[in-house]
């Protein structure tokens, strides 16, 4: 990857699949962002000059957690189940 630029993101911040554009604004829920909604915005990326892209993990996520201060799992680093993807970010 030598000399080149990579755009990292936050899968369930970035893209929308449903063409809500709108701000989410409780940072301690899911926003819904999508794998559709990313492939959907490559040309977006790509056109920023970025060679590739990094994305938060995509597997099942652990249910989230009962207090309101961990909030959700949306980050995708509560993996639960590494061989399933998360069905709120698409499906297998």
């Amino acid at each position: 990857l030598a000399g080149k630029s990579i755009y990292f993101l936050v899968l369930d911040r970035f893209a929308r699949s449903n063409g809500n554009e709108t701000a989410c604004l409780e940072s301690r829920d899911w926003c819904n962002g999508t794998l559709r909604g990313l492939t959907d915005r490559l040309d977006y990326i790509q056109g920023m000059g970025f060679d590739c892209i990094w994305i938060t993990p995509i597997v099942k996520q652990s249910p989230d957690w009962p207090d309101v201060c961990s909030g959700a799992s949306y980050h995708g680093y509560w993996a639960q189940n590494l061989y399933e993807v998360d069905p709120h970010f698409g499906t297998s």
